[in-house]
């Protein structure tokens, strides 16, 4: 049987500690920042990901590399997750970096961990040029919750 020990990390966080992992995910990105991915690698062995996969690997601790990144079956299995939840995981970690807390509840309600409370700040959608004031608004976002 496969362990789920990524899921079971994610499902004790609270709602700040999965918005300050995406954020420190950002700060201490594992692989080449490219917000229109799920996680690829290109002909030179270089991995790109989201917002998403550096959250990913923030929580879990692994780097993915060129061999493991490119479908979320294998991500899931370098991570011991199960496909369903690291896809939600995914989806509601893109969502939130699009400052859409709908979908990200959404996502987060299938995958049974923490919803984040509405904000009462500006929060900023986060593309490949953010700036600091964009991601400082998710740090506020995170202070803000429960």
């Amino acid at each position: 049987m496969l362990s789920v020990k990524f899921e079971n990390k994610v499902r004790t966080m609270t709602a700040k500690d999965i918005i300050m992992s995406m954020v420190e995910g950002l700060k201490e990105t594992s692989v080449i920042l490219d917000m229109g991915t799920f996680g690829t690698s290109d002909e030179n062995g270089f991995c790109y990901g989201c917002a998403a996969t550096n959250t990913i690997c923030k929580i879990s601790g692994i780097t993915f590399t060129p061999d493991n990144i490119d479908r979320v079956i294998t991500r899931a299995r370098v991570i011991n997750s199960k496909c369903m939840f690291l896809d939600f995981f995914e989806r509601a970690i893109n969502s939130l970096r699009l400052a859409d807390l709908t979908s990200y509840n959404y996502f987060a309600n299938k995958g049974g961990f923490a919803n984040i409370a509405k904000n009462t700040s500006p929060l900023y959608p986060l593309r490949n040029d953010y700036t600091q004031r964009e991601l400082a608004s998710y740090i506020t976002l995170a202070n803000e919750q429960k």
